[in-house]
């Protein structure tokens, strides 16, 4: 065994040292241009990250290490906060992080994730061709982001702008012609290589806040061959992406309920409350239509173990940002670049709208049959037929309030989720109540979509 993979394994056994007064270490907001309020909220609910023997941040037991952290060497320097450090220390450690490039002892104490499932499942691929690794030794690990303390995780576009000038020319790396500089990535971004990515620093105590699945156990339960696509020109990782973002909205791929069975197998060894982020994830792999009733009453039986503070925060994140005007983040329009996110998270928002619909529904359901009940028993208990007509009439006033309400509900469900697609059969403006009910129950679009389903 390598002296690298035994300190590391002697600093995972004695990281109990600080467990106590140091699970994380968040991030001082101080040195950054923007503000406290601006950095905080722009962390998206959900990142993933890959883990594999030799990268930048270790997976071992319910801890995420940077390699500073690993090291017992270098342990101790890995819990002090990168403010502390000079300015062109950090430039020069953020640039070799963020650029893939030999790091000296004691310089590596980033850890990268990203909010792109689909950057992370290819750079998999990546790493089986071009570093020769087997999918047993390749972790995936999603963490709840909003379980950790805030500034836990920052958007690189901060640290970058924060450190691109502090970064010394005699530490700008270059490889044939080509310059290798905080400035130079910055660049790239702007014209399309943009993944989302988000950093942690030293040790990060994930124990209750995240899902880890061995890539191995996804491919052997299909994920290939539900998404062949992955395998193709396995030598590319960022450019591979990009091209299939610039084919996005080409063709919606068509939710089947054959595939629910694939996609809840896939599922299967993430941990329940992790489930639907993931979900929306594998389906966001293709650009679906993010308002399919069918793919979303798919994705609602995923929500039971998941708190819908969490699903709203994941779902609204970025039109929270849209409509705040106290809260916009500078970094919008890269977000925007990323087709596959912006899918994602629609589709946790209308679920998330669909979870409040569903109870609002069923609230205006349960009046509607204590009116009918009520009617039934006048009926049934009433001698003189006067007063009944008078009761009767009276009930149906409330039946017909109610159902107009449920009319009104509908429509505003049906329209918020799929445009004007679904509006001509609301369009019931006659006859009494019960007869408006049943034409509402009866109408052919409405039962193709199966909102019993979901109810």
């Amino acid at each position: 065994m390598a002296f690298n993979e035994i300190s590391g394994s002697f600093a995972a056994l004695n990281i109990q040292d600080n467990t106590e007064t140091q699970k994380q270490l968040p991030f001082f907001w101080g040195p950054f241009h923007a503000n406290r309020e601006q950095i905080a909220p722009d962390v998206p609910a959900f990142l993933f990250r890959i883990c594999y023997p030799g990268s930048s941040g270790i997976l071992s037991g319910n801890w995420i290490l940077s390699q500073n952290a690993a090291q017992l060497d270098t342990k101790l320097g890995s819990q002090t906060n990168m403010n502390s450090r000079p300015a062109a220390e950090v430039a020069d450690a953020l640039n070799r992080h963020l650029w893939w490039l030999p790091k000296s002892l004691g310089h590596s104490n980033f850890v990268s994730w990203t909010s792109s499932f689909l950057f992370a499942l290819k750079l998999v691929i990546l790493l089986q061709h071009y570093r020769n690794l087997s999918l047993e030794q390749v972790h995936i690990v999603i963490i709840n982001t909003t379980r950790f303390p805030k500034l836990v995780f920052v958007r690189d576009a901060y640290l970058i702008d924060r450190y691109t000038k502090s970064l010394k020319k005699d530490a700008i790396s270059y490889k044939d012609g080509y310059q290798k500089s905080l400035k130079t990535l910055w660049g790239m971004r702007q014209m399309g290589y943009y993944f989302g990515e988000f950093l942690s620093q030293g040790a990060l105590c994930i124990k209750g806040k995240s899902s880890i699945v061995c890539a191995a156990e996804l491919a052997r339960r299909g994920i290939f061959e539900l998404h062949p696509e992955l395998l193709k020109d396995p030598t590319q990782w960022p450019k591979w992406v990009t091209r299939k973002r610039q084919q996005w909205n080409r063709e919606y791929a068509k939710f089947h309920s054959s595939q629910g069975k694939q996609l809840s197998d896939l599922l299967a060894p993430v941990s329940r409350d992790f489930q639907l982020p993931m979900a929306v994830s594998l389906l966001s792999l293709q650009a679906r239509d993010p308002a399919d009733l069918e793919l979303l009453i798919f994705l609602a039986q995923f929500t039971e173990h998941i708190d819908l503070t969490t699903l709203k925060h994941n779902g609204d994140l970025i039109w929270k940002r849209r409509r705040s005007l106290s809260y916009e983040s500078p970094y919008d329009s890269l977000d925007q670049t990323m087709p596959e996110l912006q899918q994602s998270l629609t589709l946790v928002k209308n679920v998330a709208f669909l979870l409040d619909a569903k109870k609002d529904f069923l609230f205006l359901v349960s009046r509607l049959e204590n009116v009918v009940k009520a009617i039934s028993k006048v009926c049934a208990t009433t001698k003189q037929g006067m007063e009944k007509l008078i009761l009767s009439k009276s009930y149906l006033r409330l039946t017909n309030s109610v159902v107009i309400n449920i009319e009104r509900f509908t429509r505003k469900l049906l329209l918020a989720v799929n445009g004007q697609s679904y509006t001509t059969f609301f369009l019931i403006t006659n006859g009494n109540a019960l007869e408006r009910l049943k034409r509402l129950k009866q109408d052919s679009k409405l039962s193709k979509i199966q909102l019993s389903k979901y109810m």
